[in-house]
C-alpha cells in the first residue's frame, strides 16, 4: 500500500490525518497511564502519606479517560471514512453529498484537506477498473497488510510481556535472597507486583491476543478473496460480503500504529510487488 501523498485523493489525506490524530491522543493517554502507575509505585516505594500522590492519581485518571474518548472518536471517524473510500476504490461508488457534508461538519477543521472531492491516483496496487475483480484484489491486498503487520505486532508485544515478567521474576527472587529487612522485602514485592499489573493496565496482554486473532481472521478472508480471483468469478455480492466482514473485523481490532506501518512500509511494499508478480 502506498503512503497518502499529494497525488492521492483529499479524502484519503483527511482519513490519514484522522488516524494520526487518534494515534497522538492514544499516545497521550498512554503517558497518563504510565504517570498514574509511576505515582503509585513512588508512593509504595517511599511509603508516602501526603495527599499530593492521591491528587495526581485522580488527575492522571481523569486525563486518561478524556484522551481515550477523544482518540476513540477520531479513530471511529477515520474508520468510517476509510470504509467509504475502500468501497469507492473497489466498486466505483462515489461518496454521496451527505457523506461529504458529514465529513466537513464533523472533522476538525485543522484535519481537513482542500476540496474533499478532488481525486488523483489510487491507494491500492491494482490498476483494474472498478468492479468485483478489483474489489477482490484490493481486499486481498488490505488483508495481507493487516495479517503481516499484526503478526509483527504480536511478536513485539510478546517480547514486551515476556521481558516484563522475566525482569520482575528475577528481581523478586533476588530481593528475597539478598534483603534481610522485612520492610524492604515487602516494599520491593509490592513494587514488582505493580510492574506486573502494568501489563494489564496498559492493555498489553489484550492487544497481544487481539492482534493475533485479527491476523488469523484477515488471513482467512484473504484466502477467500484469492480463491475467487483464481476461479475468475465476477461475483459482486460475494466481494461486497467479504469486504463487509473484513471491515467489521478491522473496526473491532486494535489500531495498527502509524509509526509501525511506516517502519515496515518500504519492505512490505517490495514484498507485495514480488508476491503480485509471481
Amino acid at each position: 500500500m502506498t503512503e497518502v501523498t499529494k497525488q492521492t485523493s483529499n479524502l484519503q489525506v483527511v482519513s490519514q490525518n484522522l488516524f494520526q490524530a487518534a494515534e497522538r491522543w492514544r499516545i497521550g493517554g498512554t503517558i497518563f497511564q504510565v504517570g498514574l502507575f509511576s505515582v503509585g509505585l513512588w508512593s509504595i516505594w517511599f511509603t508516602l502519606e501526603e495527599i499530593w500522590p492521591t491528587l495526581f492519581m485522580i488527575l492522571f485518571t481523569i486525563s486518561y479517560e478524556i484522551t481515550l474518548l477523544k482518540s476513540n472518536n477520531l479513530y471511529g471517524q477515520a474508520q468510517n471514512l476509510r470504509r467509504t473510500l475502500d468501497l469507492n476504490e473497489a466498486f466505483g461508488w462515489k461518496p454521496s453529498d451527505n457523506e461529504i457534508r458529514d465529513v466537513s461538519a464533523r472533522v476538525p477543521k485543522i484535519l481537513l484537506q482542500g476540496d474533499l472531492l478532488g481525486r488523483k491516483g489510487s491507494y491500492f496496487a491494482s490498476t483494474d477498473t472498478s468492479g468485483s475483480q478489483k474489489a477482490l484484489k484490493n481486499l486481498s491486498e488490505s488483508c495481507w497488510w493487516s495479517k503481516v503487520l499484526c503478526e509483527k505486532l504480536f511478536t513485539m508485544y510478546s517480547f514486551i510481556v515476556s521481558g516484563i515478567l522475566l525482569v520482575s521474576f528475577i528481581g523478586l527472587i533476588s530481593i528475597l535472597v539478598v534483603a534481610e529487612d522485612y520492610k524492604t522485602r515487602l516494599g520491593v514485592s509490592e513494587a514488582i507486583t505493580l510492574v506486573i499489573l502494568l501489563i494489564f493496565t496498559l492493555n498489553i496482554l489484550r492487544r497481544l491476543l487481539a492482534y493475533r486473532s485479527f491476523a488469523k481472521d484477515a488471513e482467512t478472508i484473504e484466502k477467500s478473496a484469492y480463491n475467487l480471483l483464481e476461479r475468475n468469478e465476477n461475483d459482486s455480492i460475494t466481494a461486497l460480503r467479504l469486504w463487509s466482514e473484513y471491515q467489521v473485523l478491522r473496526n473491532s481490532a486494535p489500531p495498527i500504529p502509524g509509526w509501525f506501518w511506516r517502519l515496515h512500509q518500504e519492505k512490505l511494499n517490495a514484498a507485495y510487488k514480488v508476491e503480485s508478480a509471481s
